[in-house]
Order: structure tokens, then C-alpha cells, then sequence
């Protein structure tokens, strides 16, 4: 974890204290003496590295100063620390202070997405099975979902569901997710088989 190097501007304006949020970067604005204002970056942010494991070693498919769903929904699985003083420890500068654990074993997602997703996912058809899914060591993240007035649940988005299920080993893993998505039903829906295959 690691503090934005300041970027400071100087602009006028008459507001003592302003709280901005631009582009999804925390500003934080101060009056000096003389009715300037400076504005410094107060984000604090963790940088993830998307690795891709190959014969010659990982190689690194990207960085982002953001979790990457899936990625976050199996480290969840795995965090035993209560998330929430993590988090507040990143904001107060104090990380070093909190114990992190993770609990051994392994963990895997399956992303469900809706038809036409990338380019132009199909949104509105209704998700059933959910709610027969009574194991412990699964998680159904939402995001591409939507709560309708019955309180049925219908796609909205493209990557509509993470099933995510913590394992002993990753073919425990592996399968008890499998097994919940195979339980999950929607129309159109779009799901890849061979998440953790080989491991």
C-alpha cells in the first residue's frame, strides 16, 4: 500500500475547507493565508499486478491502482482479518500496525456473464437457483445484477455473478464452485470451464 505523490496546484476560491472528488481520486483542498488554495492528492490506493503464469515464469499483464473483481472476490475467500481496520489503517497511514492473516488453501471464481457480453450484454432476464446453494464455503458475489419490486433478481450488467468457493487444495475449490454455478440459471448465460483447470 502506498500514498499518491503529491501533484499540488494553487486556484482561488472562497470556500475554506472543500472535500472534491474527481475521476475517482480523493482531493483534498486547503485555504492558506493569503485565500489560496492548495490542492494535493489524498488518495491512498493499493497497486495490483495481473500475472500470467507461463514456462519461462509470470509475466505481467497489467498494473492497476484498483482490485479487479474477480481477483478481490477469491482473496476475500482467503482473508481471515476483519476487512474493514484494514482498509482504515490504508486511509490513516498506520498499515504496518494490523495484522493481515489469510487462512491456507485455495480459492476460486467463476464469473457468470450475461449474453452478448463484452460488446453488448443483455440485460433484464430473470436469475433463479441462487437460493438453492446452502454451502459455506461458497460466495455469490453480485455485480451485474438488479432486485426487482417482487424481489426476484434479473441481469444488469455484463459480469452479472462471481461464484467464488473457498477449498482445501484448488480442485476442491474448483469444484465446489463449478458445482454452484451449474446450479445458477439465467438466459444466455455465459460461463468458461476451465477456470483453474490447471492447476
Amino acid at each position: 500500500m502506498n500514498t499518491l505523490s503529491p501533484s499540488t496546484k494553487r486556484i482561488y476560491l472562497k470556500n475554506a475547507l472543500i472535500a472534491l472528488l474527481s475521476f475517482g481520486f480523493a482531493l483534498q483542498v486547503v485555504l492558506d493565508a493569503d485565500e489560496r488554495e492548495t490542492i494535493t492528492p489524498a488518495m491512498r490506493y493499493s497497486l495490483f499486478a495481473g500475472l500470467m503464469l507461463t514456462k519461462e515464469g509470470p509475466k505481467v499483464l497489467e498494473f492497476n491502482a484498483r482490485f479487479g473483481d474477480p481477483e478481490t472476490q477469491v482473496l476475500m475467500m482467503l482473508l481471515q482479518s476483519d476487512l474493514a481496520p484494514i482498509l482504515q489503517a490504508c486511509v490513516g497511514g498506520h498499515l504496518e500496525k494490523v495484522e493481515i492473516r489469510f487462512r491456507k488453501g485455495a480459492a476460486v471464481c467463476v464469473v457468470m456473464a450475461a449474453e452478448g457480453y463484452p460488446e453488448n450484454p443483455k440485460k433484464g432476464d430473470e436469475i433463479s437457483g441462487m437460493d438453492t446453494i446452502h454451502d459455506p464455503n461458497v460466495t455469490i458475489f453480485h455485480a451485474g445484477t438488479k432486485i426487482r419490486e417482487d424481489k426476484s433478481i434479473e441481469t444488469n450488467g455484463g459480469r452479472v455473478l462471481g461464484v467464488t468457493a473457498y477449498g482445501n487444495n484448488m480442485s476442491i475449490a474448483r469444484t465446489r464452485a463449478n458445482a454452484a454455478v451449474s446450479r445458477i440459471n439465467f438466459k444466455g448465460r455465459r460461463v468458461r470451464t476451465d477456470i483453474a483447470r490447471k492447476f
